[in-house]
């Protein structure tokens, strides 16, 4: 069981999660896992062994460019982003 907790702000594809070090913790004081919501996808993805995406969001198109980049990051390509 993985305890997800939600990220409020976007995570810059160019820079380390700084939530990391918590999670460690939650994980150690609690015996559960703790991801991001963002390590959530990227796991899922991977577990699914998906390489292309559409991303469909309510967020403006900042956001969504940052979502893409941390995509890319990640090795997984957007090919549409709404």
């Amino acid at each position: 069981m993985a305890l997800t907790m939600r990220v409020a702000r976007a995570v810059d594809a160019t820079q380390r999660d700084p939530k990391e070090a918590a999670f460690a913790r939650i994980a150690t004081a609690t015996s559960i896992p703790a991801i991001t919501t963002a390590g959530a996808t990227i796991a899922a993805l991977a577990a699914f062994g998906a390489r292309r995406v559409v991303l469909s969001t309510p967020y403006i198109p900042a956001l969504n460019e940052r979502e893409v980049a941390f995509l890319a990051h990640h090795g997984i390509e957007t090919i549409a982003a709404h």
